[in-house]
């Protein structure tokens, strides 16, 4: 059995991740999530990989979210949601995101 993930934000998705914590609660109107991803990440330009210098020259306030879990394969979209803040530039890099209330 092993641990399956697919983080889309805008355009971009991801299927490896630092760290994911999803918040949900009745004494809040919104549910929230938060992703961290890896230092490490490259993108795909004209068939060569290149590094990702800024996460905020991919990832935008307002970016829609999809989270999706799950194990081998099957995955349950867990959150849906949009970029509630421009991403933290921290290592690891730390997006905050809104559901739609």
């Amino acid at each position: 059995m092993y641990l399956s993930v697919k983080i889309s934000i805008g355009k971009i998705s991801f299927d490896s991740i630092n760290r994911v914590d999803i918040s949900s609660t009745w004494r809040r109107f919104t549910q929230t999530a938060r992703v961290w991803l890896p230092k490490a990440m490259y993108y795909q330009k004209e068939g060569k990989r290149h590094p990702v210098d800024n996460i905020r020259n991919f990832i935008k306030v307002g970016d829609r979210v999809k989270i999706e879990l799950g194990y081998n394969g099957m995955l349950v979209t867990e959150f849906e949601g949009y970029v509630a803040y421009s991403p933290k530039l921290t290592i690891p890099y730390e997006i905050e995101c809104e559901d739609e209330m």
